[in-house]
């Protein structure tokens, strides 16, 4: 009688440990697949000279629900969908620079959400430099200087030139 009660005595006690330990190394991936975790393209820019379009990527850990906000000037294809995506935004021309954010929220299970933020620009370009001698000289030369008169206008003093100029008169350059 005291054997069997000895027996029974170490079947709980290993029991109770291997039921711990297996318990202690159970799989947690299911309650990290519940929280959403996303990735976004980081900045977008567009010419205000014209209507562009350019892709947003959206990338999700799993197929989570995901909705979109952004400034009115800042146009999607869509505002909500479920999953990694590509998302189309669209800019039209403008006359001023403008920056802006698209706010992308991925929603898990018991409310876990996560954020990714797009900064959107839009600016102006300024036209290059003049790179070329010649239209220079001839608008110098149009003032008719002389080597009494040297004073340029502000319009030519504020003509710039990039790069090394080589020149000759025989050229024309």
């Amino acid at each position: 009688m005291q054997h069997s009660f000895w027996k029974r005595m170490l079947l709980a006690v290993s029991m109770l440990t291997f039921g711990a330990v297996f318990h202690a190394c159970s799989d947690d991936d299911a309650d990290d697949a519940a929280l959403p975790e996303i990735a976004v393209t980081e900045s977008l820019e567009f010419d205000c000279a014209q209507t562009q379009t350019q892709t947003l990527e959206i990338k999700l850990n799993g197929p989570f629900e995901w909705t979109v906000e952004a400034e009115d000037w800042i146009i999607l294809d869509r505002k909500s969908g479920k999953g990694s995506a590509t998302l189309n935004v669209t800019v039209e021309a403008n006359t001023e620079a403008r920056t802006g954010t698209i706010v992308v929220t991925a929603l898990g299970s018991q409310g876990a959400a996560d954020t990714g933020r797009c900064t959107v620009k839009q600016t102006v370009r300024t036209p290059a430099a003049e790179t070329n001698v010649a239209p220079i000289r001839e608008k110098i030369l149009a003032t008719g200087p002389t080597a009494e008169k040297t004073d340029l206008p502000d319009e030519i003093r504020a003509l710039t030139l990039r790069g090394i100029v080589v020149s000759d008169r025989e050229s024309g350059n």
